[in-house]
């Protein structure tokens, strides 16, 4: 619980919705990247595995879908999403 009664995943959900500054430390993100939750000993985590994965980051921001056409639009997933996906993923496989 962040201060103001605020939880981690609420705040950082809506981080990564709004600006995609952030993973959102939901349950399987936590589980899958082994934090405790949206704390500075978390952030290096991020900030690691993506000082070591940049490269394959940057591989897979993917360009986003324009709702109305089904086409692509010119924007991609930012960083934060595509480590938050794959932390997903991962604490997600972790709890079957």
């Amino acid at each position: 619980m962040l201060p103001g009664g605020h939880s981690d995943t609420l705040v950082t959900k809506t981080m990564l919705g709004v600006v995609g500054c952030v993973p959102a430390f939901d349950t399987y993100f936590r589980r899958g990247i082994g934090t405790s939750g949206f704390r500075p000993a978390g952030m290096r985590k991020v900030h690691d595995y993506w000082q070591r994965n940049s490269e394959l980051i940057e591989r897979h921001r993917v360009r986003t879908l324009d709702f109305d056409s089904g086409g692509h639009t010119a924007r991609r997933y930012t960083q934060a999403k595509v480590i938050d996906m794959i932390f997903f993923i991962e604490g997600a496989n972790r709890s079957m």
